[in-house]
């Protein structure tokens, strides 16, 4: 329809309600006009249009889908507890949002009322006839044939077979726009199915390889720590060949609707409303918040269910918890919103609107990043809706950190929320290691991506092995801890770790219990303490002390091993009351449980106390009843260093020369 000679009132869109107009009336424009569009297109028929009777007659029924009603009606928390509002834009800047005194911070929603050259925004300029971009205009820089995914606003289920030609007809139609009142030959049932359109939203459309990415930027401080520019391969981006997630076009219709949900990845969210207007529910990403919306996602009835009126039982406590804290704010042309890592939120567009916004990854909040990710593995989301290629970025954010530890002054330092996240995300890449080898000749794989950061870090620093790199990125910020004076450092000391190994007559695999004491401040070593007991056959065992600073590097520890006599078992353990001179009581009753994981950290280390198991460890019964031999001859175990005999005690004596 011609722009320029039509001017249309916006009070008169599809989310007027139908009882509003009086009966046998029609809704028209301001004088009487035809439309000049070229194609009738059937948008019904297209869509697959159908409608119940039993919504008619329910108010639910005059909005596309069940749940705007209750964004339109509701009250909810006020937004003054957890939004940022900008007046000034020049604030909002990477430098501000990593330093820990200023007020901004980039975990919180950013709602900046300034204009977008104040944050270093680009946008199209307007036509001449007109103050805001058409969205014919955007059409032409993006291209009339480029393919568009439609979201059908009341299943919210997708349709495909359409560009952005069909989108433009859709936004100019005239029964989209004017909606007939029900007229005295009609029924209030047909009335419903003729007449009230299915709405229609279109939220995915990345323009980055497109025309319009001339004319479009993002905010200045989302490209000064955006993972994709400054992570990502420079090589890779300038072929072409990296995720597209950063330039999208939303175009949504009046009493359009997108359900709650956490944006793919963790990804940060920058949101500018180039015209028409948007209300987002925000809900903050509390641990008690993601388990229920986890249990939401899981749902059969999730459609059915208003996410902010979930519920779940909490031990202790006799009544339901819900959700905490969901804030509503309404965003006007020509402002710029910011969505943190993990914000649960749903968005209502009470007018016709064009928004341009973009996915970002960043290291000030990687936790939360890994976390959506897990969240995304646990539900079984669909690969297509996902962040593409997160595995290969999180390998090369990990190489980058790795060369800002080594060489703060040459390539940047690393901020403080950065450092905290850092442990998660050397765990993350260490989980997704794989054998040297696989799919490393497939272009893109992750095999692939590590032999680029090892080609990388082999001529920077002679690393040549992913174990090697990560113990040392471990290294390396063990040493920053130290530097900076970090609190974990003071509460952590370092440990003396103790492995007894026994084997059973009747079992092939031996059993392990891993036990932890703190060391003096003052020590800078960690000492491992291996016991190694066979009853059945042997009468002497072997004990090494060496340091745990590597625990796979045997060859380059120091150690020092102690031979223990043994007569014959007991009927418990194997061991007979002479052998309570060369091992501990305590040590021998802490055997009574197995911690299969070596984080496990006793309460204390005085005998006789209780030991404390880590979550997801198991327990189990070591005792052996039966005898073992004593009249055959214990192999010694062979050690490289040099060998001492410890009489009596020998826990107390290596505890004295621990200084214990």
């Amino acid at each position: 329809m011609d722009q320029e000679e039509i001017t249309f009132n916006n009070q008169d869109s599809s989310s007027t309600p139908l009882s509003s107009f009086p009966s046998s009336q029609v809704l028209k424009t301001q004088g009487e006009r035809k439309s000049k569009r070229s194609l009738n297109i059937d948008f019904k028929k297209l869509a697959g249009e159908t409608y119940d009777e039993e919504d008619v007659g329910n108010n639910e029924s005059l909005y596309a889908n069940r749940h705007i009603l209750t964004v339109i009606q509701r009250s909810f928390d006020p937004p003054s507890n957890v939004l940022q509002v900008v007046t000034d834009g020049s604030i909002l800047t990477s430098t501000n949002l990593a330093d820990p005194s200023h007020p901004l911070s980039i975990h919180r929603p950013i709602w900046i009322q300034d204009n977008a050259e104040s944050i270093g925004m680009k946008l199209p300029p307007p036509s001449k006839h007109d103050s805001t971009v058409t969205i014919r205009e955007i059409g032409q820089k993006i291209g009339m044939d480029h393919p568009v995914t439609v979201m059908d606003v009341r299943t919210q289920d997708e349709l495909d077979g359409w560009n952005f030609c069909d989108i433009c007809e859709y936004f100019e139609d005239d029964d989209r726009k004017y909606q007939l009142t029900i007229s005295p030959t009609r029924s209030r049932a047909r009335a419903h199915r003729s007449y009230v359109p299915r709405v229609l939203n279109q939220i995915s459309l990345e323009f980055s390889l497109t025309d319009l990415a001339n004319h479009v930027r993002s905010p200045q401080f989302v490209r000064d720590i955006d993972w994709i520019d400054h992570m990502w391969p420079k090589k890779r981006r300038l072929a072409g060949d990296y995720p597209r997630v950063q330039y999208y076009c939303l175009t949504s219709t009046a009493g359009c609707y997108t359900d709650f949900h956490v944006d793919f990845g963790g990804t940060s969210v920058w949101y500018h409303i180039l015209s028409g207007k948007k209300i987002f529910l925000l809900i903050p990403p509390t641990k008690n918040n993601l388990i229920l919306y986890e249990k939401w996602l899981c749902s059969k009835d999730q459609s059915e269910i208003f996410f902010p009126d979930m519920k779940r039982e909490v031990e202790g406590r006799d009544e339901l918890v819900g959700v905490e804290n969901c804030v509503k704010i309404e965003l006007e042309k020509g402002q710029t919103f910011i969505i943190p890592t993990g914000w649960i939120h749903a968005v209502y567009t009470p007018d016709d609107s064009i928004v341009f916004g973009g996915n970002f990854l960043h290291g000030f909040d990687i936790k939360g990043q890994l976390n959506v990710h897990c969240l995304e593995t646990r539900t079984r989301v669909p690969s297509k809706f996902r962040f593409p290629s997160f595995v290969q970025v999180m390998f090369y954010a990990a190489k980058e950190y790795y060369k800002r530890l080594r060489e703060p002054e040459r390539y940047g330092r690393v901020h403080q929320d950065e450092l905290k996240g850092l442990p998660c995300l050397v765990d993350a890449v260490k989980s997704w290691n794989v054998n040297p080898g696989g799919d490393a000749d497939r272009y893109g794989s992750v095999s692939y991506v590590e032999s680029q950061c090892l080609e990388e870090l082999s001529k920077l620093y002679n690393i040549c092995t992913m174990k090697g790199f990560l113990q040392d990125m471990e290294h390396q910020l063990r040493v920053v801890d130290i530097q900076s004076g970090s609190p974990r450092n003071k509460t952590t000391g370092n440990k003396l770790k103790i492995s007894i190994k026994v084997r059973d007559q009747n079992e092939t695999k031996s059993k392990e219990l891993i036990k932890s004491e703190e060391q003096p401040e003052q020590s800078k070593t960690k000492l491992k303490l291996k016991i190694s007991v066979s009853p059945h056959k042997r009468t002497t065992e072997s004990v090494t002390i060496k340091s745990n600073d590597d625990d796979d590097d045997d060859d380059d520890i120091p150690s020092i091993a102690l031979k223990l006599k043994k007569e014959e078992a007991s009927s418990s353990l194997g061991y007979t009351q002479r052998q309570s001179k060369s091992i501990s009581s305590d040590l021998i009753s802490s055997m009574q449980n197995r911690a299969e994981d070596e984080e496990w950290i006793p309460v204390q280390t005085e005998t006789g106390t209780k030991q404390k198991r880590s979550r997801g460890s198991q327990s189990s019964e070591i005792g052996m009843t039966k005898k073992a031999p004593s009249n055959k001859k214990a192999r010694v175990k062979k050690v490289p260093e040099k060998t001492t005999i410890l009489q009596g005690n020998a826990r107390s004596r290596l505890m004295k020369k621990l200084k214990f």
